[in-house]
């Protein structure tokens, strides 16, 4: 036995410490500890270290305080040390208990039942205020009961949420068959009070069509003490009518005496709406065969139909490229019979040759390499082959090719449907000469308009001159038709010229692939407005742009573009306002590769039956008297923008102005800055 520091044996010290009744409280069996004033440990009873897992000597300077004990309260909770019924005991003066789960030093979870007792030095009934210098606190463990109690409440609260989630109702009667006692989930079930439901008053509850079977179903099992079984409807407070699986059966003694008669009412209605939709979904699902099956019939006799009537020819392989089905189409553009060609290796006598006549390898062939599985799961579609005819002749085909997937009673496989492109390659060859022919005459057109606009610019310039010379000549010397006649010739000698000027431009933007390079489109309007100064001073115009981008193009075509673009803003102004010129760019809705150009001005406007009209050659939609010209300058437009693979179009009310509107790639890198929200 261990010793005291003063060398007093230590239960002699713990029964010392305990008091008169030291020795008798040593030998108790349940835990009794002394604790000082600030809830240190100085001594514990033998059943008290038991219980802490500690020995004497691990009792000097332990404190009940100590986060080692991990003391929880009933709902499992840390418990403050505070709160804990010796410190609460000192606290208060007075006796505390409480139930506590406690963690012994030797790590075993206890539960404890605590009776914390306050020690005065001034003996049982000290002045008020005074404090405590010792507490004995007295625990028994209860882990074992408390663990059964705990089991039994998650018993019965499996138990509850048992009935509750399988919908039951559990009753009781007497002996005799009467429903006596509360009944409380008999009164959830149909709203009836004790009152009404007492006797057979439960009943009135079943539907009228079933409680006369009820009843006498009860009243001979209860005659006969045995289990009692049915199934009833009974209606709920809400006056539905429910179904119900019924049992009940006798509680007897030891003696064999019955004491009641428990019963269970089990909601399976919804077992026997299943039941019955189940029925009525048989009986649909076989009309719904019949009808299928029906319905099978007709496509099957629709698709042999379909087979037969396709102008394209279909075949069926399966997995070793044997013919399996053939349409009479196929048969008709190979010379064959459907017959000749069902069983057949499609491949061997078909596909075995290329166009030149050299050997189609198997192994080579999209037909084969997707039987093979080589080829991947989806369809495939392949031109430029050939198939060979009976009488060895080859029918140049395009062709598409799809798996077919295998199932329990059918081998995988795939179709084939093909064409005879022998007229289709016919058509393609003449398209191509055709438009190899129109682009040779287009050529020879551009070579004509540029040779003539340029050869007739020295037989002008002389008819010019001399018409120049007579009037400076001979001005005022003849009569004044004479005078006039001399204007006409001058006049017209000065519409040839800029006639010629203009064609020729036409003619060679497209001799030659312009290079292109990328275009600040700034620097083109600051260029044209330059050249333009003059006129916009006289009449004074203003021409407006901001955030042009920098574009992909020819600078000299681009120039000449915003030229005649501003130069008609220009010559079409209205009377009663000076003209005004504004440009913006947008990114374009269709590519972000494209800037979207609007050119917008206050002139006199277009008509919309002619918005398509103005862009073609020598249209022109006022005399030359009124304003001057030669048709050409949007028919120029157009040309440079298509030929840079750009749009343009416009947009105008007669009045109020004009919109031209172009789409112009972007040179490699650019974007087209948002517009200004001013």
């Amino acid at each position: 036995m261990a010793e005291s520091p003063d060398g007093t044996p230590g239960d002699e010290r713990a029964a010392l410490m305990l008091g008169g009744a030291g020795w008798l409280i040593h030998h108790l069996p349940m835990g009794v500890i002394v604790q000082d004033a600030d809830g240190r440990l100085l001594e514990a009873n033998r059943a008290g270290r038991s219980i802490l897992g500690v020995t004497g000597d691990e009792l000097s300077g332990l404190n009940s305080r100590d986060h080692r004990w991990e003391i929880l309260n009933e709902r499992g909770q840390p418990l403050a040390p505070q709160d804990q019924p010796a410190m609460r005991a000192i606290r208060s003066g007075q006796v505390s208990r409480a139930t506590v789960s406690l963690r012994a030093l030797s790590g075993e979870r206890r539960w404890l039942k605590v009776t914390a007792i306050p020690q005065f030095t001034e003996g049982d009934d000290p002045p008020p205020g005074t404090r405590p210098h010792l507490v004995y606190s007295v625990f028994e463990d209860v882990t074992d009961s408390y663990a059964m109690q705990l089991d039994f409440e998650r018993s019965e609260q499996r138990y509850r949420a048992l009935v509750i989630a399988t919908s039951q109702y559990v009753w009781t009667n007497s002996p005799e068959g009467f429903m006596t006692d509360e009944q409380p989930d008999w009164a959830s079930l149909t709203g009836q009070t004790r009152e009404e439901y007492q006797g057979y008053g439960w009943s009135d509850a079943v539907h009228p069509d079933d409680r006369a079977p009820t009843v006498l179903r009860w009243q001979e099992a209860v005659s006969t003490r045995t289990r009692f079984d049915t199934e009833h409807r009974v209606r709920t407070p809400g006056g539905e009518y429910r179904t119900f699986s019924v049992r009940a059966v006798p509680l007897l003694d030891a003696d064999g005496e019955l004491l009641e008669w428990v019963g269970l009412h089990t909601d399976i209605t919804a077992l026997r709406t299943a039941e019955a939709a189940l029925k009525a979904i048989n009986a649909d699902l076989e009309t719904q065969v019949m009808e299928r099956s029906r319905a099978y019939s007709d496509l099957a006799r629709f698709n042999s139909l379909l087979l037969g009537s396709a102008g394209e020819g279909i075949f069926g392989l399966d997995p070793q490229g044997r013919a399996r089905f053939t349409n009479p189409a196929a048969a008709s553009m190979l010379g064959y019979t459907v017959e000749e060609l069902q069983g057949q290796d499609m491949h061997a006598l078909i596909h075995a040759r290329h166009a030149d006549g050299t050997p189609y390898p198997e192994e080579d062939c999209p037909v084969s390499r997707m039987l093979n599985g080589l080829d991947g799961s989806g369809a495939r579609r392949v031109e430029g082959e050939v198939f060979w005819r009976k009488d060895g002749t080859p029918v140049p085909v395009e062709y598409v090719v799809t798996p077919l997937p295998a199932s329990e009673d059918q081998p995988g496989g795939v179709v084939l449907i093909f064409q005879d492109v022998t007229a289709a390659q016919q058509a393609r060859a003449a398209l191509e000469q055709a438009i190899a022919e129109l682009e040779r005459s287009n050529r020879e057109l551009e070579q004509f308009a540029y040779v003539s606009s340029h050869d007739l610019q020295e037989p002008l310039r002389t008819v010019g001159s001399y018409a120049e010379l007579l009037g400076r000549r001979y001005r005022g010397q003849l009569d004044a038709r004479a005078d006039q006649y001399l204007d006409f010739m001058q006049d017209a000698v000065t519409r040839m010229r800029q006639l010629i000027n203009d064609l020729l431009s036409f003619s060679r933007i497209g001799r030659a692939e312009a290079p292109e390079s990328p275009v600040a489109l700034d620097g083109v309007l600051h260029g044209v407005t330059a050249g333009l100064k003059a006129l916009l001073d006289e009449q004074g115009a203003s021409v407006t742009w901001s955030d042009l981008p920098v574009v992909r193009g020819n600078t000299m075509h681009l120039h000449q573009l915003m030229s005649n673009l501003v130069s008609n803003a220009l010559k079409f102004r209205r009377p009663d306002a000076p003209p005004a010129v504004t440009l913006s760019a947008r990114p374009d809705e269709q590519d972000a590769a494209f800037t979207h150009l609007q050119v917008h001005d206050n002139g006199i406007g277009i008509a919309p039956e002619f918005h398509e009209r103005v862009f073609g050659l020598f249209q022109r939609l006022h005399r030359r008297e009124e304003y001057e010209g030669t048709g050409l300058g949007l028919a120029i437009c157009r040309k440079i923008v298509q030929g840079m693979g750009g749009e343009i179009w416009l947009e105008s009310d007669v009045g109020v102005g004009t919109t031209v509107h172009l789409r112009l790639p972007l040179a490699s890198g650019q974007t087209t800055p948002q517009p200004s929200s001013t």
